[in-house]
């Protein structure tokens, strides 16, 4: 399917998020079997996604995410994985960085401005 699918193309995928997630996440992000797009979708405060990461974050939290992966949607465990996920990914040294900080989390920088007015919003509360 090409970048931007025809309307024909997107159909089967509307009102459908199973089907969305695993054409999306096939073969990618260690999911390897079909299903597991929409298996390892994207939970918890960062919304962590893919088999490979289910598996790192599980790993840190002492929980076998890859067979339970549905307590990645529990608020507290949901907390603890986003804590521990941050710690191993997001050093220190570009806390403060918003733009490197986004790349780390997301890859690149979609939503951006979104996320400037967000932390802005944050900063004002808590200083």
């Amino acid at each position: 399917m090409p970048l931007k699918p025809t309307n024909e193309q997107a159909l089967p995928y509307l009102r459908n998020p199973a089907a969305l997630a695993n054409k999306v996440y096939s073969n990618r992000l260690g999911n390897t079997t079909p299903g597991d797009g929409y298996q390892y979708r994207g939970r918890g405060l960062l919304q962590v996604t893919g088999k490979d990461n289910y598996a790192v974050v599980g790993k840190a939290l002492k929980l076998d995410l890859e067979n339970t992966p549905d307590l990645l949607a529990q608020p507290v465990i949901a907390l603890h994985a986003s804590i521990a996920w941050w710690e191993g990914n997001v050093p220190d040294c570009i806390m403060g960085d918003l733009v490197r900080v986004t790349k780390r989390v997301n890859g690149g920088i979609n939503g951006l401005a979104h996320r400037e007015l967000l932390t802005s919003a944050a900063m004002r509360t808590i200083v």
